[in-house]
């Protein structure tokens, strides 16, 4: 699903369950319900028998060699929810006994490699709508705190639902997640400062598709500048030019700089080991950036996406009496 889009956060998805309830706004143009469901049924990928409010578990995509192929940063049941109450305990619990147990060979796979070898690294993501049962089951699996290798998300479109919901995301151990896509309202994140990373994105899909108003995700940018969880912008809302010189303003007038350009800012990140690239149509990408403050390097390790074998959108917001950590994350210049 994407692997030829830059702009996504995942390099491929796992769904050996499918199917989805409509549960908050956001749901209204649901694009699986509405898109891919109907697709997949009509190239007979999925039974004419699944329709919306039903679960269907996909015997064949729990063979563990299915998810064992998908290497980078990979979707957990992308095409449903895996906390919805239609899912069993001990079908959630299957799926990520599958996850645990690649992740696990992976390491040793990597331990065993000889000095200087290049290290394979996969990442799991999973992000929920129903995050009081994904906090309280994640919570009870893994007591001593959820593994390094996968992350913990939720969805939020307005604020209401950024109250009703983050809260339950802040009681997970491990790297936290904000998903805020379709973003539908302002939402202001300065109660759930503790998480590592913020996505948001537009809605997008026909007519009907409700707009984003620019300053709800300037007000994101900023939570991100002053407490340095990683802002990612998806492709249909990329942050600007101008926004990367408002964030990096400070940064250039304590190195003397009087202007900023894509020659300036790659030329100095190459300085600072850290790649930069060209992609569609010339789109500047600097990646590399993550900001974390000495309270932050204390606490817990946020670089999620070390080493990965894809990087994935994410912005760079360096502040002044700010940390820049390395984690491989491309933003549009």
């Amino acid at each position: 699903m994407a692997k030829n889009n830059p702009g996504d956060i995942l390099t491929s998805d796992w769904n050996p369950i499918v199917g989805c309830q409509r549960y908050s706004a956001g749901c209204r143009d649901c694009w699986w319900l509405d898109g891919i469901m109907p697709w997949q049924i009509r190239l007979r990928n999925l039974p004419s028998t699944l329709t919306e409010g039903s679960a269907l578990e996909i015997e064949s995509r729990f063979d563990p060699a299915k998810l064992r192929a998908k290497k980078g940063i990979v979707g957990v049941v992308q095409h449903g929810d895996l906390f919805w109450d239609k899912v069993s305990d001990a079908t959630i619990n299957r799926i990520l006994d599958t996850v645990d147990a690649i992740a696990v060979q992976r390491e040793k796979k990597n331990n065993n490699l000889p000095s200087g070898k290049l290290r394979g690294t996969t990442k799991y993501v999973l992000w929920s709508k129903r995050a009081e049962r994904m906090a309280d089951f994640m919570m009870s699996r893994y007591p001593s705190g959820v593994p390094n290798y996968l992350a913990c998300g939720v969805s939020v479109e307005n604020q209401k639902l950024a109250d009703s919901r983050l809260p339950h995301l802040l009681r997970i151990q491990g790297h936290r997640f904000v998903m805020i896509e379709p973003m539908l309202g302002p939402i202001d994140l300065s109660k759930y400062a503790d998480v590592h990373w913020v996505v948001l994105g537009s809605e997008t899909g026909t007519e009907r598709a409700r707009p984003l108003d620019p300053d709800w995700a300037r007000q994101v940018r900023d939570f991100a500048v002053a407490h340095g969880p990683c802002c990612v912008d998806s492709p249909k809302d990329r942050i600007s030019l101008q926004d990367i010189k408002a964030a990096y303003s400070e940064w250039l007038e304590q190195k003397g700089y009087r202007e900023i350009g894509e020659d300036r800012v790659s030329n100095d990140l190459r300085a600072r080991g850290y790649p930069v690239e060209k992609r569609n149509g010339g789109r500047f990408y600097a990646l590399g950036l993550r900001l974390r403050t000495e309270e932050d390097n204390n606490k817990i390790d946020n670089t999620f996406f070390s080493g990965v074998d894809r990087p994935v959108p994410g912005g760079i917001l360096p502040t002044r009496d700010r940390k820049i950590e390395s984690v491989p994350n491309p933003v549009d210049m």
